[in-house]
């Protein structure tokens, strides 16, 4: 009889997260990563010629790199990582008038590319059967890398559409046709949940950018607190070593 006793206290015990599995200590471990931007930015410029506060689009992009899950303190890791992430968003709904009152629609496309460097914290409650969910909070940094800005009108008498480097190209004395429209540094939080079972793995992200990226040009052109940060919700996959 407590022999039986024993035997079902120790299942449980493994069924609740008690097992062996819970017990080992952690390792450092690497792991790649590959995922899919649904990518926007809060962006918020006035221009008294155009009327208007403008507000962006979602586009899609694409989040590929690595990370090192480093252990801390019993559950607890920090986990620095490595990414090349397309970011950005599409404004539609620009709208002016020539001076014959005929109506002007503008439109531009941001698709700039970030190198991402995350420094989270990672929460490891980890299950029987080799799951390892994993809560996730911390810093991001990003250096813009290339990408680019499309700026398109449609002028009954001259439609034009040009594509522009989003991080350097022709600088004028129009600010819409400065190609130098964002600056390369870029700054916020992550917030993730994702989920290991053995070596897999698959998560959920969101990059909430604090850091205005529009150039000292862009800024000092327009008024009212013009800004433009990143918003990126990211769906992944991986495979940890």
């Amino acid at each position: 009889m407590m022999c039986a006793l024993c035997a079902l206290t120790m299942s449980a015990q493994r069924v609740g997260g008690g097992g062996s599995y819970s017990n080992e200590p952690r390792k450092v471990t690497f792991g790649v990563r590959a995922g899919l931007n649904v990518a926007n930015v809060d962006e918020n410029f006035w221009d008294e010629k155009w009327e208007g506060i403008n507000k962006s689009k979602s586009l899609l992009g694409f989040k590929v790199g690595a990370i090192c899950d480093i252990p801390v303190w019993q559950d607890l890791s920090m986990q620095p990582g490595l990414y090349v992430s397309m970011k950005g968003g599409k404004v539609d709904n620009m709208h002016g008038y020539y001076s014959n009152d005929v109506e002007r629609k503008r439109s531009q496309t941001l698709r700039p590319i970030y190198l991402d460097v995350p420094i989270l914290a990672v929460y490891h409650i980890r299950l029987a059967n080799g799951l390892d969910l994993q809560p996730a909070f911390g810093p991001y940094f990003s250096f813009g890398v290339g990408g680019k800005r499309t700026y398109a009108d449609n002028d009954p008498d001259d439609p034009e559409e040009e594509k522009f480097d989003i991080f350097g190209g022709r600088d004028d004395d129009d600010y819409y046709y400065s190609a130098k429209m964002l600056r390369r540094f870029d700054c916020g939080l992550t917030f993730g949940f994702g989920a290991s079972w053995h070596q897999f793995y698959a998560g959920l992200n969101y990059d909430l950018g604090l850091y205005n990226t529009y150039n000292e040009y862009f800024r000092e052109y327009n008024e009212k607190n013009s800004h433009c940060k990143n918003r990126v919700l990211t769906i992944s996959v991986g495979y940890n070593f």
